[in-house]
Protein backbone atom coordinates (compact mmCIF):
# COMPACT_ATOMS: atom_id res chain seq x y z
CA UNK A 1 0.00 0.00 0.00
CA UNK A 2 1.68 3.45 -0.99
CA UNK A 3 1.92 6.07 1.42
CA UNK A 4 -0.42 8.54 0.09
CA UNK A 5 -3.25 5.67 0.18
CA UNK A 6 -2.19 5.52 4.05
CA UNK A 7 -2.68 8.78 4.83
CA UNK A 8 -5.99 8.87 2.68
CA UNK A 9 -7.11 5.77 5.01
CA UNK A 10 -6.12 7.30 8.27
CA UNK A 11 -7.89 11.14 7.50
CA UNK A 12 -11.04 9.39 6.33
CA UNK A 13 -10.91 6.78 9.47
CA UNK A 14 -10.26 10.27 11.15
CA UNK A 15 -12.94 12.13 9.84
CA UNK A 16 -15.49 9.58 10.38
CA UNK A 17 -14.66 8.40 13.58
CA UNK A 18 -15.07 12.65 14.62
CA UNK A 19 -18.46 12.46 13.15
CA UNK A 20 -19.46 9.50 14.72
CA UNK A 21 -18.52 10.46 17.94
CA UNK A 22 -20.33 13.68 17.57
CA UNK A 23 -23.38 11.72 16.54
CA UNK A 24 -23.71 9.50 19.39
CA UNK A 25 -22.93 12.41 22.25
CA UNK A 26 -25.78 13.87 20.55
CA UNK A 27 -27.83 11.29 21.01
CA UNK A 28 -26.79 11.07 24.43
CA UNK A 29 -27.58 14.88 25.38
CA UNK A 30 -30.88 15.17 23.22
CA UNK A 31 -29.34 17.69 20.47
CA UNK A 32 -31.17 16.13 17.67
CA UNK A 33 -30.20 18.67 15.04
CA UNK A 34 -26.50 17.93 15.86
CA UNK A 35 -27.77 14.32 14.75
CA UNK A 36 -29.07 15.02 11.56
CA UNK A 37 -26.47 17.01 10.68
CA UNK A 38 -23.84 14.49 11.69
CA UNK A 39 -25.51 11.54 9.81
CA UNK A 40 -25.66 14.17 6.61
CA UNK A 41 -21.94 14.55 7.07
CA UNK A 42 -21.56 11.03 7.19
CA UNK A 43 -23.45 10.65 3.99
CA UNK A 44 -21.23 12.70 2.44
CA UNK A 45 -18.23 11.40 3.46
CA UNK A 46 -19.50 7.66 1.95
CA UNK A 47 -20.78 9.69 -1.53
CA UNK A 48 -17.84 9.64 -3.41
CA UNK A 49 -17.33 6.01 -2.94
CA UNK A 50 -21.39 5.70 -4.10
CA UNK A 51 -21.08 7.96 -7.10
CA UNK A 52 -17.63 6.15 -8.28
CA UNK A 53 -19.23 2.93 -7.39
CA UNK A 54 -22.48 3.90 -9.74
CA UNK A 55 -20.52 5.13 -12.70
CA UNK A 56 -17.73 2.64 -12.48
CA UNK A 57 -14.75 5.01 -11.95
CA UNK A 58 -12.45 5.77 -9.59
CA UNK A 59 -12.76 8.95 -7.78
CA UNK A 60 -9.82 10.47 -7.18
CA UNK A 61 -7.98 10.35 -3.63
CA UNK A 62 -7.16 13.73 -3.05
CA UNK A 63 -10.75 14.95 -3.89
CA UNK A 64 -12.63 12.50 -1.85
CA UNK A 65 -10.62 14.15 1.18
CA UNK A 66 -10.75 17.06 -0.02
CA UNK A 67 -15.11 16.57 -0.34
CA UNK A 68 -14.68 14.88 3.38
CA UNK A 69 -12.79 18.15 5.06
CA UNK A 70 -14.71 20.78 3.67
CA UNK A 71 -17.52 18.90 4.64
CA UNK A 72 -16.48 18.87 8.43
CA UNK A 73 -15.34 22.52 8.33
CA UNK A 74 -18.23 23.75 6.82
CA UNK A 75 -21.41 21.03 8.78
CA UNK A 76 -19.12 20.41 11.97
CA UNK A 77 -16.88 23.16 12.96
CA UNK A 78 -19.02 25.98 10.69
CA UNK A 79 -22.57 24.72 12.40
CA UNK A 80 -22.13 22.30 15.26
CA UNK A 81 -19.55 24.50 16.43
CA UNK A 82 -20.53 27.82 15.45
CA UNK A 83 -16.90 28.37 13.59
CA UNK A 84 -19.33 30.64 11.93
CA UNK A 85 -19.63 33.10 14.60
CA UNK A 86 -16.88 32.71 16.57
CA UNK A 87 -14.28 33.24 13.35
CA UNK A 88 -15.52 36.14 10.94
CA UNK A 89 -13.71 34.98 7.99
CA UNK A 90 -14.78 31.14 8.52
CA UNK A 91 -18.17 31.93 5.94
CA UNK A 92 -15.33 33.04 3.43
CA UNK A 93 -12.67 30.82 3.63
CA UNK A 94 -15.54 28.12 2.75
CA UNK A 95 -17.37 30.00 0.02
CA UNK A 96 -13.66 30.29 -1.50
CA UNK A 97 -12.32 26.78 -0.74
CA UNK A 98 -16.02 25.55 -2.16
CA UNK A 99 -15.16 27.03 -5.26
CA UNK A 100 -11.88 25.52 -5.91
CA UNK A 101 -13.51 22.02 -4.87
CA UNK A 102 -16.34 22.21 -7.32
CA UNK A 103 -13.88 23.85 -9.56
CA UNK A 104 -12.13 20.10 -9.60
CA UNK A 105 -15.33 18.40 -9.45
CA UNK A 106 -16.47 19.88 -12.39
CA UNK A 107 -12.93 18.73 -14.15
CA UNK A 108 -13.22 15.64 -12.95
CA UNK A 109 -16.87 15.10 -14.61
CA UNK A 110 -15.67 16.21 -17.85
CA UNK A 111 -13.18 13.63 -17.50
CA UNK A 112 -15.28 11.14 -17.15
CA UNK A 113 -16.67 12.50 -20.28
CA UNK A 114 -13.52 12.34 -22.13
CA UNK A 115 -12.63 8.95 -20.67
CA UNK A 116 -16.07 7.36 -21.66
CA UNK A 117 -15.89 8.93 -25.88
CA UNK A 118 -12.06 9.00 -26.75
CA UNK A 119 -13.43 10.78 -30.00
CA UNK A 120 -14.07 13.78 -27.83
CA UNK A 121 -10.98 16.31 -27.97
CA UNK A 122 -11.48 19.48 -25.85
CA UNK A 123 -9.02 22.46 -25.60
CA UNK A 124 -7.63 23.12 -21.08
CA UNK A 125 -9.45 26.85 -21.75
CA UNK A 126 -12.74 25.27 -22.63
CA UNK A 127 -12.56 22.42 -19.68
CA UNK A 128 -11.64 25.09 -17.40
CA UNK A 129 -14.60 27.22 -18.86
CA UNK A 130 -16.68 24.38 -18.65
CA UNK A 131 -15.50 23.63 -14.63
CA UNK A 132 -16.41 26.99 -14.08
CA UNK A 133 -19.50 27.42 -15.50
CA UNK A 134 -20.52 24.20 -13.34
CA UNK A 135 -19.00 25.85 -10.27
CA UNK A 136 -20.99 29.05 -10.30
CA UNK A 137 -24.77 26.89 -10.93
CA UNK A 138 -23.85 24.11 -8.13
CA UNK A 139 -22.97 27.01 -5.86
CA UNK A 140 -25.99 29.32 -6.86
CA UNK A 141 -28.49 26.51 -6.61
CA UNK A 142 -26.64 26.10 -3.23
CA UNK A 143 -27.41 29.56 -1.85
CA UNK A 144 -30.89 29.06 -3.08
CA UNK A 145 -31.31 25.90 -0.84
CA UNK A 146 -30.19 28.41 2.15
CA UNK A 147 -32.72 31.13 1.42
CA UNK A 148 -35.70 28.31 1.24
CA UNK A 149 -34.71 26.25 3.87
CA UNK A 150 -34.69 29.98 6.30
CA UNK A 151 -37.72 31.40 5.00
CA UNK A 152 -40.06 28.69 4.72
CA UNK A 153 -38.84 26.03 7.53
CA UNK A 154 -37.38 29.06 9.62
CA UNK A 155 -33.79 27.90 9.75
CA UNK A 156 -30.60 29.71 10.33
CA UNK A 157 -28.61 28.75 7.01
CA UNK A 158 -27.45 31.66 6.05
CA UNK A 159 -25.86 33.00 9.46
CA UNK A 160 -26.27 36.45 9.06
CA UNK A 161 -25.44 38.62 12.08
CA UNK A 162 -26.85 42.03 10.49
CA UNK A 163 -30.85 40.70 9.11
CA UNK A 164 -31.48 37.93 11.93
CA UNK A 165 -34.90 36.69 9.67
CA UNK A 166 -35.92 36.48 6.15
CA UNK A 167 -39.04 37.86 6.97
CA UNK A 168 -37.93 40.92 8.91
CA UNK A 169 -38.78 44.09 7.80
CA UNK A 170 -35.15 45.26 7.51
CA UNK A 171 -34.84 42.59 4.68
CA UNK A 172 -37.74 44.39 2.41
CA UNK A 173 -36.20 47.50 2.79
Amino acid sequence: MSKSRKIYIFIKILLISLVTYIFLESLFVKTYTTSIVSVISLFIFILPNIVGKIFKVKFPMLLDIVICIFTFFAQILGDIYNFYLIIPWWDDFLHFTSGMMFIEIGYFFIDLIKINNSKICLSPLFMAAISFCFTITVLTFWECIEFGCDKFLGTDTQKDTVVTEINSSEFTR
